[in-house]
């Protein structure tokens, strides 16, 4: 049975987006819910004797794998292809941006179609539900066109930092990923330097510092599938906010030294990444900001800090409806259907919702509630995964990577055609189906 220190990075979690007072409703709601259901988050123990996902291919692919999802319209199987054969990745964006201005001219194509109206009221009625049902279905099969052009647009950038996606996890079992230190290298070297100290904030208050300094000695964990797919949720969710804010405060930083600079002569230092890569690359993927200044005074986490409500409102959400899918898409593909495993963990644990079920013989406290589940990912009722400390690393900084190349992409897009915005009857958790 677990003890309460071995789940104390539990709290932790919850405080990691970004600082403890700025995305504190975010964090604690996600925390509150787990609190509420009573679901411990993961259990160290002995490495279990399961089989990995991907047993038995120790061989690199010839192509390059474009991410685990599986993409069904056209426009992205088109580009999918030259994403496995192009080295230079510029044929890749071309045909992006090619494949959105088509779909532009879809759009205000289908948009601006208006048959005119019959004589009678009641066939002018049937049509008009007619016409809405098509828009509706056109709506949507613009939008899944757009969310997996976007998620290639994602593909692309991990491929030419050289770092393969994680394989999915969904059969579950011992989990072993690849821990080349390029690759390590390449998911941290997309960061200024004041967001990778955040990054490695969330990433440390996440696997603990204990864990950290035993290194390869550290016991493997054994966590519920439903837990690893919020861990992943949560950190492409933090880097997506991170890499909003990161954007802001690097422009008000250049701003801030022009004003200080204003009467001398010299343009302000800006510091080049991935100096490893010499090859030309599409204009988005190229990233550079101001370097650290002894008379910017204020951090990115301070910077943060002081947003006001609104601010803080429009940065903890996604811009389109677009880049939300490309998330569920990515999360659904790693772990399946999120609903179902968080269904079957609670019923696991006999509870639902806040409230124990009447007349059951439910968890009735926070160490019962984790004994059952044990119990549950013994037997195999509740899916789950075995991952050592390291892995959970490559899998966190993968799914920040991810968020955070996400929002290059949604603006990227959103360039050549008009992303569908998000309205906050239109948010949800990614608590997918």
């Amino acid at each position: 049975m677990w003890r309460r220190k071995d789940c104390r990075w539990l709290s932790a979690l919850a405080l990691t987006l970004l600082a403890r007072d700025v995305f504190d409703a975010f964090a604690s709601s996600w925390r509150e819910d787990m609190v509420r259901q009573k679901v411990p988050l993961i259990r160290r123990g002995r490495e279990a004797l399961l089989h990995a996902a991907e047993e038995g291919d120790s061989a690199a692919p010839a192509l390059w794998s474009p991410g685990p999802a599986k993409l069904e319209t056209k426009a992205a199987r088109r580009v999918q292809k030259h994403l496995q054969y192009d080295p230079l990745l510029v044929l890749v964006d071309e045909t992006v941006k090619e494949e959105f201005k088509l779909l532009a001219a879809k759009k205000a194509k289908q948009e601006s179609s208006r048959p005119n109206p019959p004589g009678a009221m009641g066939e002018a009625l049937g049509l008009l539900s007619l016409r809405r049902r098509i828009a509706h279905i056109q709506r949507k099969e613009r939008l899944k066109t757009a969310s997996e052009l976007m998620y290639l647009m994602v593909a692309s950038m991990f491929k030419y930092l050289e770092v393969p996606f994680i394989p999915p996890l969904k059969g579950g079992g011992l989990v072993r990923l690849d821990m080349d230190g390029e690759q390590l290298r390449g998911l941290t070297e997309i960061y200024s330097m004041e967001a990778l100290e955040l990054v490695r904030d969330h990433l440390f208050n996440i696997v603990g510092v204990e864990a950290r300094k035993m290194g390869p000695e550290a016991p493997a964990l054994r966590i519920a599938m439903y837990q690893a797919g919020q861990v992943y949720a949560m950190s492409a969710l933090f880097g997506y906010y991170l890499r909003k804010a990161d954007v802001r405060y690097q422009l008000d930083k250049i701003v801030s030294l022009h004003e200080v600079e204003e009467d001398e002569p010299d343009e302000p230092e800006i510091g080049e990444t991935r100096k490893r890569h010499r090859r030309p690359v599409p204009r988005w993927m190229e990233l550079s900001w101001q370097k650290g200044d002894s008379r910017v005074d204020t951090s990115l986490k301070e910077y943060i800090q002081s947003f006001g409500p609104e601010e803080l409102r429009q940065i903890r959400s996604l811009a389109s409806a677009e880049a939300q899918a490309v998330m569920e898409l990515q999360i659904s593909a790693l772990f399946g259907n999120l609903r179902v495993l968080k269904s079957k963990l609670l019923k696991a644990i006999e509870v639902r919702g806040s409230k124990l079920q009447a007349n059951s013989k439910g968890a009735e406290n926070d160490e019962e509630a984790t004994e059952l589940l044990e119990q549950g990912l013994v037997s195999g009722r509740v899916e789950s995964i075995s991952i050592s400390y390291d892995n959970l690393r490559r899998l966190i900084l993968e799914a920040v990577a991810f968020g955070s190349v996400l929002f290059d992409a949604e603006r990227e897009a959103d360039s050549t055609y008009e992303l569908t915005p998000v309205t906050p009857s239109d948010r949800r958790d990614l608590d997918l189906g």
